[in-house]
């Protein structure tokens, strides 16, 4: 079942950056992110390819326009496969990608908890921030319709994590 995270309000974005960085890295999760993202704002998880996560790339789009639009100079990345968050992680794989254009001088992750945890222990020297709060579990129904994946939301369920179940009965 996958995790069901929302981003954070644009403001409390905003408050994270102030006016201590000017280069901004955003990342994006391909699975679960892309998922809650789908459901939240009824997009698809993705159209034409399954390797590229539609709802994710949107919000990316979003928040880099937004920072844009405040003078910070943005580049964003996703990723959708094996090779990019812990929660997804080819043990054969030792190498992370370091595609990106510019050396961002803070990292904003577009992921659950266990995704940007990942990213700050195989990135220790960068400062990582994730700009997501846990809400959840994610069971969901889809439908594939027209090179279309789509969510059923009639089918589909948000399910709220309580602070008890962070603990194990005895």
């Amino acid at each position: 079942m996958p995790i069901y995270s929302e981003t954070i309000d644009d403001d409390s974005i905003l408050r994270i950056l102030g006016k201590k960085y000017e280069r901004v890295l955003i990342i994006g999760c391909g699975a679960c992110m892309n998922e809650s993202l789908a459901v939240r704002y009824s997009m698809p998880i993705y159209k034409e390819s399954p390797n590229t996560p539609y709802a994710t790339v949107h919000e990316l789009q979003r928040i880099r326009e937004l920072l844009a639009t405040q003078g910070y100079q943005v580049e964003t990345k996703y990723y959708n496969n094996i090779n990019g968050f812990y929660c997804m992680t080819n043990i054969e794989t030792d190498q992370f990608p370091l595609d990106w254009i510019m050396q961002p001088e803070i990292i904003l992750v577009l992921s659950c908890t266990s995704g940007c945890e990942g990213l700050r222990d195989r990135l220790p020297t960068q400062k990582i921030v994730r700009i997501t709060r846990l809400i959840g579990g994610l069971p969901y129904c889809f439908s594939d319709e027209n090179e279309i994946r789509a969510i059923v939301k009639e089918d589909t369920e948000v399910l709220p994590l309580k602070k008890e179940q962070f603990y194990a009965e005895v």
